[in-house]
């Protein structure tokens, strides 16, 4: 059957919006936010007190979109061990110093509840590096040294990696842990935070996206020389 220029046209535009639209819907996965310790309700807790760091490595930049801190799905326990409250803040491994902003909680001030945590939005970046997320004065979680099998880990398809055992200090202020522990890198459920990867590590398209939108456009263009003459 014989197409007309002006039907290949017509086809040929509805296809290049398919894939524009496709590559899109990629695109907003990308940086959708990601939970790195995503933590579940109804566990015994610790009721530490102090300073607890997890460990984890920044692959590739990644924008820091949530603090979160560990309170088993009650908003009260944000009260933390003392009353005071809790706080959440991101540490540099290599300076031992606060990255970006810190959140403080409490019963009556605990932003977004998921599962075992809540989590207030902050924004800021991290480059590739090692980091700490540190909390203080929250009745945490400890599984005494194993992997903590209740706990979902998420790398963000390899953007950042969880690492180390963890570290432990006192307070009464929000300051990188002195001491290093012992056991798994998720042992702890206390601090968390969410994240996505940062647009300028995710906006160059693959090089199947770009032959795949390249041909589509050659072909438009061919439709309408075509159609011209």
């Amino acid at each position: 059957m014989f197409t007309t220029p002006g039907t290949a046209y017509h086809a040929l535009s509805r296809l290049a919006v398919c894939v524009l639209s496709i590559a899109a819907l990629f695109g907003n996965a990308a940086h959708a936010s990601i939970i790195a310790y995503d933590n579940p309700t109804g566990l015994s807790q610790q009721n530490f007190g102090n300073l607890l760091g997890l460990e984890f490595q920044v692959n590739q930049t990644i924008d820091i979109t949530a603090l979160g801190a560990f309170d088993n799905g009650i908003v009260t326990n944000l009260d933390g061990v003392t009353g005071a409250g809790v706080q959440v803040g991101i540490f540099s491994n290599a300076t031992q110093l606060l990255v970006g902003s810190a959140v403080s909680f409490n019963g009556s001030n605990f932003g977004t509840q998921i599962n075992g945590d809540a989590f207030q939005a902050v924004n800021f970046t991290l480059s590739p590096g090692v980091y700490w997320i540190v909390a203080l004065n929250d009745d945490n979680y400890n599984t005494g040294g194993p992997p903590n099998t209740g706990t979902t880990v998420n790398t963000g398809g390899g953007a950042i990696s969880f690492i180390g055992t963890g570290r432990y200090g006192s307070g009464p202020t929000l300051i990188f842990p002195d001491a290093r522990d012992v056991g798994a890198f998720d042992h702890y459920d206390a601090g968390t935070f969410q994240y996505s990867v940062s647009a300028s590590a995710t906006d160059v398209p693959e090089p199947a996206s770009m032959a795949l939108l390249g041909g589509g456009f050659f072909g438009l263009m061919w439709a309408r020389r075509r159609q011209a003459l």
